[in-house]
């Protein structure tokens, strides 16, 4: 896969996560999205696009290792399961001895997301005011390599305006539906 990559570019569509980045839980497509920006990134074949009702943009390459990051923060994904403090303390709760009078009910939360600082706050807006430009020059950059759309969250498929660019640009499309 990594040779066939390697001559490719993906524009990956990360509406959904941008959208639900500053949420402490993500969903399970939430975690697919975010999954495939993270594996596609160490490929060096990824631009992460946004399609929006008037806007359609992409993350400039510093954003875009900042985007994932944050996202990364902000759900708690940890490397391994073992750094994950719900997945420690249900460990340590099995462990215990059975007591079948006990009646109390174990509960966890997942911490709150971190609030963000005032920088990563304005970087939305940036990323709107520039995003047009970075992808036309993207896209510009990417001509007669190979170049998909990939959209893994099925978002906003319903509007066909949105995704006016690919077709203006001759960039194919593939979407995946979730639970076909």
């Amino acid at each position: 896969m990594i040779l066939l990559l390697a001559s490719m570019k993906i524009f990956l569509d990360i509406t959904r996560i941008y959208a639900r980045s500053w949420r402490a839980s993500p969903t399970g497509i939430d975690r697919v999205e975010w999954a495939y920006a993270q594996h596609l990134q160490r490929q060096d074949v990824l631009d992460l696009v946004f399609t929006l009702p008037k806007v359609s943009g992409q993350l400039t390459a510093q954003r875009k290792g900042e985007f994932l990051a944050q996202i990364g923060r902000n759900w708690g994904e940890m490397p391994k399961a073992t750094e994950d403090p719900i997945f420690v303390a249900i460990g340590t709760w099995l462990r215990q001895p059975l007591n079948l009078q006990a009646t109390a009910t174990l509960r966890l939360s997942p911490p709150k997301a971190p609030l963000p600082n005032a920088r990563l706050l304005g970087a939305p807006l940036g990323d709107f005011l520039r995003g047009r430009k970075v992808l036309s020059r993207a896209l510009q950059q990417a001509r007669g390599i190979k170049r998909c759309y990939l959209n893994v969250s099925h978002l906003q498929i319903e509007h066909p305006q949105r995704f006016q660019w690919t077709q203006q640009n001759g960039v194919p499309v593939t979407l995946m539906l979730h639970d076909t």
